[in-house]
């Protein structure tokens, strides 16, 4: 079952991104680039390992000719 750890993660890291750029925070800009590097890596992790799964499980079929 996959799990979402990676989704909640970015999700924390957007609302404290958020809550520096309200505040005025010198972390603001650093915390807007954490949160969208970690949630680009949680897309690109997420695509590859579905990519990886479908893979393994295709099998090719035969056609057959509508005679």
């Amino acid at each position: 079952m996959p799990t979402a750890y990676g989704d909640v993660t970015a999700a924390g890291l957007a609302l404290l991104a958020v809550a520096c750029l309200r505040s005025g925070s010198i972390l603001a800009a650093p915390m807007v680039w954490l949160f969208n590097v970690v949630g680009f890596l949680d897309l690109v992790y997420a695509n590859v390992s579905t990519f990886k799964d479908n893979l393994l499980r295709w099998r090719p079929r035969r056609v057959e000719s509508p005679a």
